[in-house]
């Protein structure tokens, strides 16, 4: 296939472009750069950055510098392509809480920026990333069925991009599916703030962990490449069953539960144990969160198959040997 991935020079992004190269697919990914660059690219494969629009398809990643929400931009980068998969947005609850409006704007924007251009080039595949935060606090494990409740404008904007999918389903056949992502990990995250992100990256450094809460708050992990698998399920069929799909590993664990897996990784790579902090509970995070999968096991073959300490292994490795490389390497 000839697929456009919004956001592609990100965490999740960049796993995908790799699995893209690997199974023989033409890959075009916009991204605006602000929050990474082009050169870690190269550990994915050959890549161009181009300074204008796209004349062709290429057998390399063709990387172009656009705003998500520039809809001539994302069409002109759509010419021909058979799928879209955007992950472009403004991340994180805390920074939403911190900008409301350009978060939202960006995130709402950006995804019917991408679901018009599929509508107008008429692109019958697209999976659009959203979030477990469209549910906001309740009982888990959460499922397709409960009422969407975010408490956040983070989870906010992924529910209106949730709407907005539905809504060009139903309207114009087009093939959108939102896929509800877990708290993703694993190799390529150096940059992000995510919480597996960021305690590995405070242990490197030597600092002190800090836990928000007492601890026992817990989460559903998902390893890159098992997330990556989800996405590749969804893109099998031009118009999936269901609109939406949570997408995880069905595991609750809690934060002091990977503050000790993460601990003894640390002793085993380092020889020492990283000192914990405690600090107040943040607004806008929920206490309990973890997915039922079945849907997407059942509609789509979605299988994630890494245990947590596998994947928190290999993520860490990573993040060391990032480490030891080489200036310019």
């Amino acid at each position: 296939m000839r697929i456009v991935v919004t956001g592609g020079c990100g965490f999740i992004g960049r796993n995908l472009l790799a699995s893209a190269l690997e199974r023989g697919h033409q890959v075009r990914a916009l991204d605006h750069l602000s929050a990474t660059g082009t050169p870690d690219l190269a550990e994915i494969g050959p890549f161009t950055l181009l300074e204008g629009p796209p004349s062709g398809w290429e057998d390399r990643i063709q990387v172009v510098r656009a705003d998500v929400a520039d809809l001539a931009a994302v069409e002109r980068l759509c010419a021909g392509a058979d799928a879209v998969v955007h992950l472009a947005a403004s991340t994180g609850i805390a920074e939403s809480l911190q900008a409301p409006y350009e978060h939202c704007a960006a995130n709402v924007l950006g995804t019917l920026a991408v679901l018009e251009t599929c509508r107008r080039r008429g692109i019958r595949r697209c999976v659009l990333a959203s979030s477990g935060a469209v549910l906001g606090e309740v009982e888990p494990p959460m499922h397709e069925a409960l009422l969407p409740n975010p408490i956040s404008p983070y989870g906010a904007s992924k529910l209106a991009g949730e709407a907005l999918g539905l809504a060009y389903r139903a309207s114009f056949g087009l093939g959108a599916v939102a896929l509800r992502f877990s708290n993703v990990y694993g190799p390529h995250s150096g940059h992000k703030s995510s919480v597996v992100a960021r305690f590995i990256t405070t242990i490197l450094d030597g600092g002190a962990l800090t836990i928000y809460g007492d601890g026992r708050q817990t989460r559903d992990f998902l390893f890159v490449r098992d997330l990556v698998g989800g996405i590749w399920a969804a893109l099998a069929t031009d118009r999936p069953p269901g609109g939406v799909y949570q997408i995880g590993s069905g595991v609750e664990t809690s934060v002091a539960d990977l503050f000790r897996r993460l601990g003894d990784l640390a002793e085993s790579r380092l020889g020492r144990r990283p000192e914990v902090r405690h600090a107040g509970r943040r607004p806008g995070e929920v206490q309990r969160n973890y997915a039922d999968i079945k849907r997407a096991r059942e509609d789509l073959g979605y299988a994630p198959a890494t245990p947590l300490d596998r994947g928190l292994e290999e993520t860490f490795d990573w993040f060391l040997a990032r480490r030891h490389r080489p200036a310019g390497r």
